[in-house]
């Protein structure tokens, strides 16, 4: 797998679980990859970090409603 399918399959994780209270632990754990190099693939794909992301998500779905 590369790292921009890494990022959509953990994204689209993300929605479906955007409701709950979810872990970025939880949502790479089948993708066999350390949350270290996780973050710093995400950082240099997406340009922003991980919690800005899915804060970023949240406010978006929220102000959806």
């Amino acid at each position: 797998m590369n790292y921009f399918q890494l990022i959509q399959s953990f994204n689209q994780q993300l929605i479906q679980n955007i409701n709950e209270d979810i872990s970025i632990d939880d949502l790479i754990a089948d993708q066999y990859i350390s949350k270290y190099h996780f973050y710093r693939i995400f950082k240099a794909i997406m340009g922003f970090s991980v919690g800005d992301y899915i804060l970023r998500i949240r406010i978006y779905y929220a102000a959806k409603i």
